[in-house]
């Protein structure tokens, strides 16, 4: 037993034991990234891979993953940050039901609307249907989701018809 305290309280010392010196927290990242550009920086070294982890902690630590936890940490980032982000999926139609969709993040700020893709941004525009297509023209649906205690739920669905749909109303 005296081992395992001495084993424990060196691992402590060694700080082994503390996970989050070994992966950044949505925390740790909102505050010391500084803006949307800074986030894309911090995505500089992170890996896109179709086979990516459903987990945020994996991802952070791996710095790899799917599309899924790119918008999902963007999300969580530009929220921190009040930019009013927006989870997106983008549906298509495709025999391959890994290329079947794609997550993005879109935000506002006074420039205009924004989309992370993968830790990349773009300028965007405040249409669903122009966003979408941007991605793929033969796109099926658009997915809204909100995200509540960590949770996503689904909250609207464009169809292509749909063409005045605005992720912002207020702006033009």
């Amino acid at each position: 037993m005296k081992i395992i305290v001495g084993l424990l309280i060196i691992l402590l010392l060694c700080g082994f034991t503390n996970l989050s010196d070994k992966y950044p927290t949505i925390q740790s990242i909102a505050a010391n990234v500084h803006g949307p550009a800074g986030l894309q920086k911090f995505f500089k070294n992170f890996t896109f891979t179709r086979s990516g982890s459903n987990n945020m902690r994996e991802f952070l630590q791996t710095k790899e993953g799917d599309c899924d936890m790119f918008a999902l940490v963007s999300y969580e980032v530009l929220k921190r940050w009040d930019l009013e982000p927006i989870l997106v999926t983008l549906v298509k139609p495709d025999h391959n039901p890994r290329n079947r969709s794609h997550a993005i993040c879109i935000f506002k700020t006074k420039g205009g609307v924004y989309i992370f893709s993968n830790g990349e941004i773009s300028f965007g525009k405040n249409n669903a249907q122009a966003i979408a297509k941007k991605y793929n023209k033969n796109w099926t649906h658009v997915f809204i989701w909100q995200v509540i205690n960590g949770r996503s739920k689904r909250r609207k669905d464009i169809v292509p018809g749909d063409k005045k749909y605005k992720f912002y109303p207020q702006m033009s």
